[in-house]
């Protein structure tokens, strides 16, 4: 049986994302007004939990929230959004969420992520990442740079942002383990980065994939 937490402020939120989380083959799910006790409830080994949904707490900053929910083991991430600026939506990105949303979504859009993030997958809601993409030059690189990646660490690139594992990866690319974190550890100085959440936010930035 999954567990999953939900952190928000409002109770009518929490109560909704609860209840579309059940419906989503998540029955115990834990609903908290702050993000340091969802927080808890994560680091439970007791009771482990694979999903966190973060709303707004008056706590802590979702993306403070984010990253200490990201360094639990297992636990995926998906963050409800109130402001919908492209810097926002990339800062909740490389803070470690792997699916974001806009907290006045509808109702269809919180199962759709969760089923991507589930799978391995990142989200973000084509409304947030067509924003992304339109977002003011100031916000946005002069040129659209290509890192100089190989076709081999664009495929990697590609499994990355897609969440899946080194192992994962390297079973669908045919290819050792040890190649793999080769491949990342010339991604990660090609696109000075120096995590995985870190290389997705700037893969989804510069459309590299």
């Amino acid at each position: 049986m999954t567990r999953a937490v939900v952190a928000d402020e409002w109770a009518l939120v929490r109560a909704g994302v609860e209840a579309v989380l059940r419906r989503a083959a998540h029955p115990r799910v834990a609903g908290f007004p702050t993000a340091m006790q969802a927080i808890s409830a994560a680091r439970d080994l007791a009771r482990p939990v694979t999903l966190a949904v973060v709303g707004l707490t008056t706590d802590m900053a979702q993306r403070d929230a984010v990253q200490d929910l990201a360094a639990v083991d297992g636990v995926r991430i998906v963050v409800l959004l109130g402001t919908v600026e492209p810097q926002v939506v990339m800062e909740i990105l490389e803070a470690g969420a792997h699916g974001v949303i806009e907290r006045h979504a509808r109702e269809l859009d919180l199962p759709q992520a969760i089923e991507h993030v589930r799978n391995g997958q990142r989200y973000v809601s084509p409304q947030l990442l067509g924003g992304l993409f339109d977002a003011p030059a100031s916000l946005r690189p002069p040129s659209r740079p290509t890192f100089d990646l190989t076709p081999r660490e664009q495929a990697v690139l590609v499994e990355l942002v897609a969440g899946r594992s080194n192992a994962e990866i390297a079973a669908r690319l045919t290819i050792a383990p040890e190649t793999v974190k080769t491949h990342l550890t010339n991604l990660y100085a090609k696109l000075d980065v120096r995590s995985r959440s870190q290389a997705v936010a700037v893969a989804v930035r510069h459309e590299l994939v």
